[in-house]
């Protein structure tokens, strides 16, 4: 958005937030971003962070199939991706974890285009395609 609508627009969306009952962030930064953007009253405000309660699942026994290690988040290098996938890399080389896979999913924008298309570079130079899959 160019600068000199920015303010018109947080302007819009404080006064159109005055018939909302409540708002939920999901994380504290942005729940703080918001709140100063909009100027959202602290009883209107309410953080959720994104995630699973894993106490809510029983555990499956896996033995004989392979491990999988699992992306869940926006699929950019802010995230750690890149990171996650040079780590998936070198443990690929262990023996030991020659059946791992890796899942990523999420979402990304055009901006994450170019990073996305590295990776999968990457993932294909290492001979892993197999290994992984990305969805998105």
């Amino acid at each position: 958005m160019k600068p000199e609508f920015r303010q018109e627009a947080w302007d819009l969306m404080h006064e159109n937030g005055k018939s909302i009952a409540g708002f939920i962030g999901v994380s504290r930064y942005f729940s703080g971003l918001m709140k100063e953007k909009i100027r959202i009253p602290g009883d209107k405000l309410f953080t959720v962070h994104l995630g699973v309660d894993p106490s809510d699942y029983e555990p499956i026994p896996v033995s004989g199939k392979p491990a999988y290690i699992g992306y869940i988040s926006r699929m950019c290098e802010e995230n750690g991706l890149g990171v996650l996938v040079d780590a998936f890399i070198g443990l690929k080389k262990d023996e030991e974890f020659k059946e791992t896979k890796l899942v990523i999913t999420g979402g990304f924008t055009g901006e994450d285009k170019k990073f996305l298309k590295k990776i999968r570079q990457k993932i294909g130079a290492a001979g892993l395609t197999e290994s992984v899959r990305v969805s998105g």
